[in-house]
């Protein structure tokens, strides 16, 4: 039971990425209020512009990571096709003129580290500096705002996922088969030089 549920939690992965992401947008980033120092629509003040600066880069964030996870979905969604399964076995075929190594835990964690973990940093400091100057109160015109934004990225992803998923099911096999007859002609042209 528990390696059926870790499978139907793999599988839909990105689906739930995607519904906490939606909810965080619509849920929380609303209660954030950048009034302070407003007499217009935009703030006159360092903190006001720093929180309206930072809910305005979150919610863009959160729209990238649906996009992302709809693209992820995708491929997840073409694995049993049969047009993907055979273009790995083709690609799987193509000998590489330089083997890759495989990384050490170190070098790969380190890397990992050094991209995601400076990113999640800077991004959370900006975050608990901008949020702890906000007044905590429910905005409906950012809920409404926020939605809008949400629901067509939604929409948007769900289109894009449509056409990765064409990629993934169709073109790749014909990428896959191009692919082998580049390395058969380069093999005969090889074989040609050295004879």
């Amino acid at each position: 039971m528990y390696q059926e549920l870790k499978d139907k939690l793999k599988l839909y992965t990105y689906y739930i990425i995607i519904g906490v992401v939606s909810l965080l947008a619509l849920i929380v980033l609303p209660l954030v209020n950048s009034t302070i120092g407003l007499e217009t629509n935009f703030p006159d003040t360092q903190i006001g512009w720093t929180v309206w600066i930072t809910c305005k880069l979150i919610v863009a964030t959160l729209n990238i990571l649906i996009f992302h996870s709809f693209v992820q979905q995708a491929k997840i969604n073409s694995l049993d096709d049969p047009n993907y399964k055979e273009a790995i076995i083709l690609l799987g075929k193509i000998k590489k003129g330089k083997e890759e190594k495989p990384r050490s835990p170190r070098a790969f964690l380190g890397a990992t580290y050094g991209k995601k973990g400076t990113t999640i940093f800077m991004t959370t400091l900006l975050a608990l500096v901008a949020f702890s100057q906000a007044i905590f109160s429910y905005n409906w015109q950012d809920l409404i705002t926020y939605g809008f934004t949400v629901i067509m990225g939604i929409i948007f992803g769900i289109m894009t996922m449509m056409k990765v998923e064409n990629y993934w099911q169709h073109e790749f096999l014909e990428f896959a088969k191009m692919k082998m007859e580049e390395e058969k002609d380069d093999n005969i042209t090889w074989w040609k030089k050295s004879s």
